[in-house]
């Protein structure tokens, strides 16, 4: 950066310097125009803060966790009414094999008796 001397401090300013310095300034310096673009504290308001994200997220997690309460309930009543099913099945199955072991010996008594 330019740094005067004693010199250049008591030599006065021509009106070329002033124009060059306010060229320079229109050039390099933001005005007040410039920084309207850029959001200010007025336009910030309406974006969420951290607290009220915390509050968001809380409520989320809760309204979750409650609607996994319900999914949760309603697995537990699947998987006891399967396993009644699957015990209701196994003795199904149980009583199918006896009746084929009674059907094969209601045919072998048959067939010795002559009836068929």
């Amino acid at each position: 950066m330019f740094k005067p001397t004693k010199k250049d401090l008591r030599e006065p300013i021509t009106v070329g310097d002033f124009v060059e310095f306010a060229d320079f300034v229109v050039e390099n310096v933001a005005m007040k125009s410039d920084l309207d673009r850029f959001a200010n504290k007025k336009d910030l308001e309406r974006f969420a803060t951290k607290n009220d994200l915390t509050e968001v997220r809380s409520e989320l997690k809760n309204d979750i966790l409650t609607s996994q309460d319900k999914v949760m309930k309603k697995l537990d009543q699947v998987l006891t009414e399967q396993a009644a099913i699957s015990g209701n099945l196994d003795q199904y199955r149980n009583e199918a094999k006896a009746v084929k072991g009674f059907e094969k010996r209601v045919e072998r008594l048959e067939a010795h008796s002559g009836i068929i």
